[in-house]
Order: structure tokens, then sequence, then C-alpha cells
């Protein structure tokens, strides 16, 4: 019941100047007997996850072709395999392949890093964002593969107005993960022989993390810090993504909506303490009921967390802020009670009796209509499954029911 980390190539084609990849001369691969061979065991043993450690798994097509064919063929509809992809590259033959695999089936990271152009040519990427955006839209547009993509603060030529504009253009592709790294000058890697060339400061011991640059100062880099702590935590563990996707609207940019939740954060002091997941979505709520630009929305974003509360756990107390009135319980149970509703909503759970509903189910009453994108004001009814999951999304299934 653990990740398991497989590799079927070393070495890569590419120079990433950050990598130490990039000092290796050429690839060799394992021979696709043994691959597949070594796959069928992860698939017969019901592996949950196999990480593939290659650098740049599409690096040769055909290998990477032929291992995702034999994967789809050989689904055991249980295991997922991530990979690590350079997108632009993908041809129509490959999209058109990964357009069937099963609905998480594989999981990609794509390494960005960068859309400057000038940090881009200085750390030897060679990747083309344009081509890049319209690889990863399609993917997205299959529903089947779960994107992780990555950006590196601390590169040459990026100062923090460049980084904003670089954590922009990747957040409008919506990915299912979006890190934010800091660049590690690693010995004997290009960017630590020219460390003094592009003034990057970085820590002497392992790490090696950047402390600062020409470009972008301690300071700078201590708030892209706690940007990265505000992704992490509303972000990537899919905690407030409705509450943020409504909010993030009152703010310039997506960047500035993270800054502007950050500065809150410290100035709280919250960065001191363990938080609950209850106590996360009270901070949310805290902030945009003070923040200038979104206190006269709160009560439409207060209407979204809630809907990110019953998306994503099967809770049994809510805030204070979010309590329900006696009211509504009793509705929820004339709901889970009227049989003819629940067969033709969701027929799968038509065989259980109104109590096994109200165990496995919750039927959450909003004041907007929190599913669409205009949030109008109507009477809305949602019922939550916990046991469907949407497994690129990682959120429970819910259904309308009025």
């Amino acid at each position: 019941h653990r990740i398991l980390y497989y590799e079927t190539q070393r070495g890569c084609p590419y120079r990433c100047q950050y990598c130490l990849s990039s000092i290796e001369q050429g690839v060799r691969f394992l021979s696709m007997e043994r691959v597949k061979k070594d796959l069928q065991f992860f698939l017969e043993n019901h592996v949950p996850q196999v990480k593939f450690v290659d650098r740049t798994f599409n690096a040769n097509e055909k290998h990477a072709n032929e291992i995702w064919n034999y994967l789809i063929e050989h689904d055991n509809g249980v295991t997922n395999f991530h990979m690590e992809i350079t997108a632009d590259i993908l041809t129509e033959k490959s999209l058109f392949l990964l357009q069937k695999a099963r609905k998480g089936l594989f999981q990609f990271e794509i390494g960005v890093q960068s859309t400057n152009a000038d940090t881009i040519k200085a750390i030897q990427r060679n990747t083309h964002f344009e081509t890049l955006k319209i690889i990863v839209n399609k993917i997205k547009s299959y529903g089947n593969i779960h994107q992780h993509l990555d950006l590196i603060a601390g590169l040459p030529y990026e100062d923090y107005a460049s980084f904003r504009r670089s954590f922009n253009d990747v957040y409008a592709l919506e990915p299912e993960q979006f890190q934010l790294g800091f660049l590690k000058l690693l010995k004997g890697s290009g960017l630590r022989r020219d460390a003094e060339k592009y003034g990057i400061v970085y820590r002497k011991d392992a790490v090696y993390e950047v402390l600062y640059t020409k470009e972008l100062s301690y300071f700078e880099i201590c708030r892209l810090k706690q940007i990265e702590d505000m992704v992490e935590t509303y972000y990537n563990s899919g905690k407030a993504r409705y509450g943020i996707a409504y909010t993030i609207k009152f703010f310039p940019t997506p960047f500035d909506f993270y800054e502007a939740l950050g500065e809150y954060w410290l100035s709280q002091n919250y960065h001191a303490v363990q938080h609950s997941k209850m106590e996360l979505y009270s901070i949310f709520y805290a902030f945009v009921s003070q923040a200038e630009n979104t206190a006269a929305y709160k009560e439409v974003i207060k209407e979204c967390l809630k809907l990110d509360i019953f998306i994503n756990d099967n809770v049994k107390t809510l805030p204070d802020w979010l309590q329900e009135n006696a009211e509504d319980k009793q509705k929820r149970w004339e709901y889970f009670n009227n049989a003819e509703l629940i067969q033709q909503k969701v027929p799968h759970l038509a065989e259980q009796t109104p109590k096994q509903l109200s165990k496995s189910c919750y039927i959450g009453f909003f004041q907007y209509d929190v599913l669409s994108p205009q949030k109008e004001k109507k009477q809305t009814v949602l019922l939550f499954d916990y046991a469907k999951k949407d497994v690129v999304m990682q959120k429970y299934l819910c259904y309308r029911l009025e």
C-alpha cells in the first residue's frame, strides 16, 4: 500500500542548467521486454501508485507510447502511474492514445519553470509556452488525467514582476496541482557554476536553496514563500477550490489574491500554530470578510466555502458561521424519505433506506446556485455522495435535487 518508484530510462536529452542530468551524455533505456514484465508485476499486485523517475518520460516518443499503450490495455482499474513529461513535444499520435486512458490511470507532472523568454533561454529549457498551453488544455479537455504544473523562483532574469506574470500564466491553465519551487544550486549544475554571473546567492549547506538574486531580493523570496504556503494550504489541498475560484475575481490577478491572503495570514500570526480543516475555512472566511474588495460578497463566498466543505469531507461539525437551523435538518429527512425523487435524480442510491442515505450522503441547502459560474441568488439543494469520488479532481460527486 505504498508508492513505488520505477525507472525505465536514465539520463536526459535536455540541458536544463539547474538539473544534474544536464551534465550526463545520452539516454539509456531498459529493454521494452523488461519494462513490460515489471509493469505487469506491479499491475498484478495492485500497487496503488507507480511514480516513474525518468527525467523526461516522453523524451523518446516510441518508448513512451508503447508503455502508455501497454498500461491502457492491461489496466487493472486501480493502479495510477505518475510521469514527468515535456508537454510541448507531445504529438497528435500520443494525444490520441492518452485520450483512451481510464480516468485516473495517468498523472502528469509538467515543468514550466518560467514563462519569461530570457529566463528560459538562460537555463536552456527550450520549452515553447504557447504550444504547452495548447497541449495542457487539450489534455484537460479529456477529463481523465491529473496535471501537476511547476514553477521555479530564483531563476536568472526573473524579478518579482516577472515571476508574478509566470505565476498568472500558469495559474490560468487551472492545473489540478500547482507547485511553486525555489531554485537549488546543485553541485555540478550549470547555474551553480554561473551563480556569480547571474548574481545568485544561495545557502552553502544542503539543499543549496536560493536566498536572493540580482533581480529578486531576500524579502521578495520570503513573500513568495508565503504565497507558496497559501497555494499549498488552499489550492493544492483542494480545500477551497470553489471559494478561491469565486473570490479571485475581485483581485487584479490570482497572484495578487494569494499575496493578500498571505499577508493577512502573517498579520494574524496564523503561521505560528497548526490549524484544523475547519479552522482553515474560518480563516479564509475571516479574510474575505475584512478585505476591502470582497467584504460586500462575503455571503456568496460563504456559500462557496460551504460547498467546498461538503464536497471534500463527510463532516459532522460545522464552524459557527455555517451553523444550520432546525428547519434544514427536518427538510433533509424529507428529501431522504422522498423515494421518487431519489430514484429520479440519483438512481444508484435508490436501494438505500433513508437511514442508510443519511450515513452515506449529505444534503446541503444553499441560498445561491453555487455550481453556476454566475452564482445567482437561488435556493439550491445538493446531494453529496460520499461513496463516489472524481479520481482526477479528488472530490466527492454531488447532484442537484431541486
